[in-house]
């Protein structure tokens, strides 16, 4: 079932990662860096709000009681929609950081509350399908948002001379028409005490997990913006093609295999030899999809004829074969972290995630401010660190599994 579950969601994240994929080439072609420098900062401070919109609440839906299910929807869709409005305060910290943000503040006062709904409306709904178990529904919904997201971006980019707008829009009008079509049937209701209940007795996802993935995402949003002050809007722009290229398999099979290993992890947890060969397995399934997707990623950015590539975007692959590294350790690790979600152990994903953010950026702030200039090795820091990081976690997660049962 797991495996079937995993080949099922996996198959159209690969479909979803290819159009993507090959999309790519035809975008450079249609927009300047600048755009994509605008796209990265844009993702990251959506990413960082959305991450924490529903307060984690809705990882709570896949192992809620049934009758818990319709209050847990309407609570996460609520948080979302007040998240997205205290957006704008994020909107207005991050034009004080970068200039680029400032630059198009206005852009982004009205685009960030949007991208940032929907994109939590989106984690909602998905993981409310995936309790149902319902992965075609989920496949098939990705396929489509991908379908739509480059579509909008590369017929609207070709067609307007200013187009550096236009990857924002598509990320919202993807957003919108898939949670549309994914819409579950279920009647929004809100009662103070229910609410007051569903926090009550999930309050590990608010209390831990919350905190945990925002500190996490504002590790990972923080990097565009030190690359932006360093390197500029162009090598931003690189930046942001390229981790957008390399982050397709860790967005998208990462993805899947999460959250079935999740579904599946929640229903064996009373078993100490069921839960360590899942978490073996699924270990083991990730380093061979990321050591091939990656190994192949690596050799091609060495060995590209850099003559085909427009001037523009001369450089792109230096920085691909640098940040390699971190996306196929991610991809292994992050879908497993899961399993402290599943034990209600949400607090040492908090801890590990203070921890790193605070080496990560103190050491990344040291170079900026001692290197005026030098991404390349404002990068590679990072890269190194969080490869450490991340080897760590995944040992650590292991062994809390063993330690669980050994209590």
């Amino acid at each position: 079932m797991f495996i079937r579950s995993v080949i099922n969601l996996a198959s159209a994240s690969t479909a979803s990662q290819i159009i993507v994929v090959l999309s790519l080439p035809i975008l450079i072609k249609i927009y300047e860096p600048k755009a994509f420098a605008i796209y990265a900062l844009y993702i990251a401070i959506v990413n960082l709000v959305s991450s924490a919109a529903s307060l984690r609440l809705e990882h709570a839906i896949v192992i809620a009681k049934n009758h818990h299910i319709k209050i847990l929807y309407s609570t996460t869709i609520l948080l979302s929609f007040i998240a997205s409005l205290i957006s704008i305060v994020f909107t207005l910290i991050a034009s004080l950081l970068s200039v680029i943000v400032y630059d198009h503040l206005e852009i982004f006062l009205f685009a960030v509350p949007l991208g940032i709904f929907f994109t939590a409306l989106w984690n909602i709904n998905y993981s409310f399908y995936n309790r149902q178990e319902k992965y075609s529904k989920i496949a098939k919904s990705q396929i489509i948002k991908n379908i739509v997201l480059v579509s909008i971006q590369i017929i609207f980019g070709y067609l307007f001379i200013s187009n550096i707008y236009v990857m924002l829009l598509a990320h919202i009008l993807s957003l919108m028409l898939v949670n549309y079509l994914i819409w579950p049937n279920l009647k929004i209701k809100f009662k103070i005490k229910k609410i007051l209940l569903i926090f009550n007795r999930h309050y590990k996802f608010p209390k831990f997990s919350a905190p945990s993935i925002f500190i996490n995402t504002m590790g990972k949003s923080s990097i565009p913006f030190f690359i932006g002050g360093s390197g500029g809007e162009v090598v931003l722009g690189h930046y942001a093609y390229i981790e957008r290229l390399l982050g397709a398999p860790s967005a998208l099979i990462g993805s899947a295999v999460g959250r079935v290993y999740y579904r599946s992890a929640s229903k064996i947890k009373e078993s100490k030899v069921k839960a360590l060969k899942l978490f073996n397995k699924t270990t083991l399934i990730l380093v061979a999809i990321s050591g091939v997707i990656f190994s192949s990623a690596y050799f091609f950015s060495q060995n590209i004829n850099h003559g085909i590539i427009d001037e523009n975007w001369q450089g792109i692959f230096q920085l691909a074969t640098i940040l390699v590294p971190i996306f196929f350790i991610k991809l292994i690790v992050v879908p497993v972290s899961m399993t402290t979600n599943v034990y209600s152990k949400q607090d040492i994903s908090l801890y590990w995630n203070i921890t790193y953010l605070g080496i990560t950026n103190m050491l990344l702030l040291y170079i900026f401010n001692n290197y005026e200039g030098n991404y390349i090795l404002l990068l590679n820091a990072y890269v190194a660190v969080s490869f450490i990081f991340y080897l760590a976690l995944l040992l650590i997660l292991r062994n809390f599994i063993t330690h669980n049962y050994d209590k």
